[in-house]
């Protein structure tokens, strides 16, 4: 399997999973890596923070009725 290849203003770089993480989340910490320029640290920390403000939304979402004609 090859790895996933980004380019960010003419630069590319490869992005190297790490063991048991999601493909998906590595690159997104390795997006706000580059865009952001932060540590590692700090883009795990704007990630996980990104996941609960969406998983937030949707719990509200989940919670309210769809439509006040589906009670009958």
């Amino acid at each position: 399997m090859n790895n996933p290849l980004l380019c960010f203003q003419g630069r590319w770089m490869e992005v190297h999973p790490r063991p048991y993480e999601p493909e998906r989340m590595t690159t997104d910490i390795a997006w706000i890596q580059i865009k952001e320029e932060v540590s590692a640290e700090e883009a795990y920390r704007i990630w996980y923070e990104k996941q609960r403000t969406i998983s937030r939304f949707f719990q509200q979402c989940g919670s309210k009725p769809l439509s006040s004609s589906s009670s009958q």
